[in-house]
């Protein structure tokens, strides 16, 4: 398995404090809001640079989040094809 400090779309060495107290806080109020059965992922990223910084956090494991993710992007997709036909 490649490092993913080295992958093209794997830097994990970009740091930002200020993000990323951002980012627990946020996901601290998130977690505490919700009701029983449900968890969150949740992405922070930079809106002006194509290969900025890019957070994640999550109250799941991250198998179990990815598949989640993976499914959300499937249903968009597919009602993006149907709007735009």
């Amino acid at each position: 398995m490649e490092d993913p400090k080295t992958t093209p779309t794997g830097n994990f060495e970009i740091r930002n404090e200020a993000a990323e107290t951002a980012m627990r806080s946020i996901s601290d109020r998130i977690k505490s809001a919700l009701p029983a059965g449900f968890g969150f992922a949740l992405l922070l990223f930079e809106t002006d640079k194509a290969d900025g910084a890019l957070f994640y956090s999550s109250s799941v494991e991250r198998r179990g989040s990815l598949e989640s993710v993976k499914e959300w992007l499937k249903r968009q997709e597919a009602q993006y094809e149907r709007t735009e036909s």
